[in-house]
């Protein structure tokens, strides 16, 4: 269920909305991410970092990764972390690889196959720096546009 606030009206309103009595541009409307709206009763991780932690490991040994961002070890386990106490809703997953060598895991803690890195670190800071994201996908879009210009030019 959404997050809703009662108004002295006795309407119900989103807490990332505006009230229309308030103006549509108020600086003083509360803003949150669309994370913190819809899944509000989810534990919500800290990001640790918006980039993969490229870590050495060996086939056979167990790692525990650090699912809730706290951990001074990053990307594993310490001991102190909230998921090492399991406290908040958070659990610390269990990771053995099958094969030894450098890995991607994941630093934002939202990615969808945590512990491994797949991309999704970076959703999830376009989401925090919007301005930053639109800059990177005007530039993608720009480059992408120019190379396939030349390619298929007669």
């Amino acid at each position: 269920m959404l997050s809703s606030a009662v108004q002295k009206s006795g309407r119900r309103a989103l807490p990332n909305t505006v009230a229309a009595t308030r103006g549509l541009f108020a600086a003083s409307a509360p803003r949150f991410t669309w994370t913190e709206i819809w899944w509000e009763h989810d534990p919500t991780p800290k990001v640790a970092q918006y980039r993969p932690y490229v870590c050495t490991v060996e086939s056979g040994k167990v790692y525990w990764w650090c699912a809730c961002g706290e951990s001074k070890t990053q990307p594993w386990v310490d001991g102190h972390c909230k998921c090492s106490r399991r406290e908040g809703g958070f659990r610390p997953r269990r990771w053995e690889p099958e094969h030894s060598g450098v890995r991607l895991f994941c630093g934002c803690k939202s990615c969808f196959s945590s512990p491994t890195w797949n991309g999704g670190c970076f959703t999830k800071w376009m989401q925090s720096n919007p301005a930053g994201g639109m800059v990177y996908c005007f530039a993608a879009a720009f480059c992408f546009g120019t190379v396939t210009s030349w390619w298929f030019h007669p």
